[in-house]
């Protein structure tokens, strides 16, 4: 009996949460590397940056960590809910297995009790032949008792010298 297993899990469960956990490494990925190229253009630059310029790269990278910050928590979230689902589908895989074991019990089970019946079926037909085979043997016996050549031989058990045969 095969069963559809765990392994079959990432391609049925849930392409769109993988889609989505793919999208936020992609994004976190790019947000990281934004932060990064920021801080290596200011210590590039050094404290030769005007202030407006650095205000406006301190507020951009503020951004950008609270941009990753919720895609983490999303990523996070989405994860959860992918752990969740998986152990949901495991769950129900392990169900279906049972039942699938249980139904093939059942089918064996029901098989031999349609044996057992064909056969308890056969054996009641030939209780009932064997019955009506007796009742026609008794008759014949019976018709056999009352004719007149069982008449003289119950005649001759009842004086046993006329039982003798002479050679």
């Amino acid at each position: 009996m095969k069963t559809a297993g765990v392994s079959g899990f990432s391609s049925k469960a849930s392409p769109d949460h993988i889609r989505l956990i793919d999208q936020l490494k992609i994004q976190l990925k790019k947000a990281e590397q934004e932060i990064q190229s920021l801080h290596n253009q200011q210590a590039l630059r050094g404290n030769a940056n005007p202030t407006g310029e650095f205000h406006d790269k301190n507020v951009k990278i503020a951004t950008l960590q609270h941009r990753f910050e919720n895609l983490d928590t999303a990523f996070g979230s989405q994860k959860q809910q992918f752990e969740r689902t998986k152990q949901m589908l495991e769950d129900v895989n392990k169900q279906l297995y049972q039942e699938k074991a249980r139904c093939s019990q059942l089918e064996v089970q029901n098989r031999s009790l349609e044996m057992a019946a064909a056969t308890s079926k056969d054996l009641q037909l030939q209780v009932e032949e064997l019955e009506r085979e007796k009742k026609m043997l008794e008759a014949k016996y019976k018709d056999l008792v009352e004719s007149p050549f069982f008449k003289d031989i119950g005649e001759k058990a009842a004086n046993p010298a006329r039982l003798r045969v002479y050679y």
